[in-house]
């Protein structure tokens, strides 16, 4: 299902996409999602505007160990490195 993400002001907002290890650091509590950016259709409020769009990825160093953040309860999940995580979820898409 898709949602609008409206921004706060018409100036001065962006929106961060979290990665999927807030997911392990947060115990479950903060999830990513599948991120796709259309441009709006001709005709449209949306259409009336620019938009720029910048796409930045940064993760931590591939040898650190990445486990639930204290206070998040009893992790739901094995640690992992950094590395590992990002080769495995490589390894699913085929790339």
């Amino acid at each position: 299902q898709w949602f609008p993400v409206l921004p706060v002001t018409t100036t001065t907002s962006f929106v961060v996409n979290i990665g999927d290890l807030w997911k392990q650091w947060t115990n479950d509590k903060w999830t990513s999602t599948n991120h796709r950016v259309s441009s709006p259709s001709l005709g449209t409020k949306g259409a009336e505007h620019s938009r720029l769009s910048i796409v930045y990825f940064t993760g931590p160093r591939a040898d650190a160990v990445i486990s639930t953040l204290p206070g998040h309860g009893v992790s739901r999940h094995a640690p992992i490195l950094a590395g590992d995580h990002l080769l495995e979820k490589l390894a699913r898409t085929n790339v």
